[in-house]
């Protein structure tokens, strides 16, 4: 990445809001086509109750292909709005990012909000954990086991870790 860091933040933001008004869209009509399957396959086979015999395999061939196509149209619902998911979090990561340059705290999420330990050297001076500190200025880390291991290499740096992957294959 050359350049600026803001502007690649500002087009990551702008093309992942894009693609995510563009996959709305796209899960708007999606709802649409399920509804109108799924009134179809419905109909058609309500109407055997009171269709002539004749007329029967028309209906029960139309509302098996509708209930095909609302099986289809709920595949691909499910996965536009995966899709859709995960460019909103991308938006959202690199409003993040920009929000790190600027060191805006308020639109950063704090990190997991444990009581610093009693009594650590250099925890309260040098702002390591809580708001506005170290741990909330490195980011997004979202599982429990990812903030213990960046909280104990905050607090420990020298301490050994678990093995690299580097050390364990070579």
């Amino acid at each position: 990445m050359t350049g600026d860091p803001r502007s690649h933040y500002r087009e990551r933001g702008a093309l992942a809001r894009d693609e995510a008004s563009r996959l709305d869209a796209t899960l708007t009509r999606l709802s649409r086509a399920r509804v109108a399957a799924f009134l179809l396959a419905a109909t058609a086979f309500l109407l055997l109750e009171t269709s002539p015999r004749g007329l029967w395999p028309a209906l029960i061939g139309a509302g098996t292909l509708a209930a095909i196509g609302f099986a289809f149209f709920v595949a691909m619902h499910r996965s536009t709005r995966r899709a859709l998911d995960r460019a909103r979090l991308r938006e959202t990561i690199a409003g993040e990012g920009e929000a790190r340059l600027d060191r805006d705290w308020e639109r950063l999420p704090l990190p997991g909000l444990a009581a610093p330990p009693e009594g650590h050297p250099y925890v309260v001076d040098l702002d390591v954990l809580g708001p506005a500190s170290l741990e909330h200025l490195l980011g997004r880390v979202t599982t429990d086991p990812g903030r213990a291991a960046l909280r104990r290499a905050l607090l420990d740096p020298f301490a050994p870790g678990p093995a690299t992957a580097f050390e364990l294959f070579g």
